[in-house]
């Protein structure tokens, strides 16, 4: 775990996950095969750096969600009432979903 923390929403969090799958799966397309002198040693200091960001950012998998069967909004799977109406959310469902 990274000691450092950043003050974001857990809205933010998850766009910021996105973003940064999106870009991670970019990266991984530039190439793998490097060669000293090759333009694609670039890429490799590239995703050198990319990895560092995300470890800084400690995003950590999306947290497991379910949703309330009362006001729809997503609520921590291991929840006993939901965060937003409280309504109570019951036994956790078996399959999991992920932010």
């Amino acid at each position: 775990m990274n000691p450092h923390h950043f003050p974001i929403s857990d809205r933010d969090r998850f766009r910021l996950r996105s973003i940064a799958a999106t870009i991670d799966r970019a990266l991984s397309r530039l190439g793998v095969e490097v060669v000293p002198g090759d333009p694609r040693e670039v890429s490799r200091g590239l995703q050198a750096a990319w990895a560092q960001l995300v470890e800084l950012l400690a995003l950590e998998l999306a947290p497991e969600v379910r949703q309330c069967p009362a006001c729809k909004h997503a609520c921590m799977r291991a929840a006993p009432r939901c965060g937003h109406c409280w309504a109570a959310l019951g036994t956790s469902p078996a399959a999991p979903n992920r932010a």
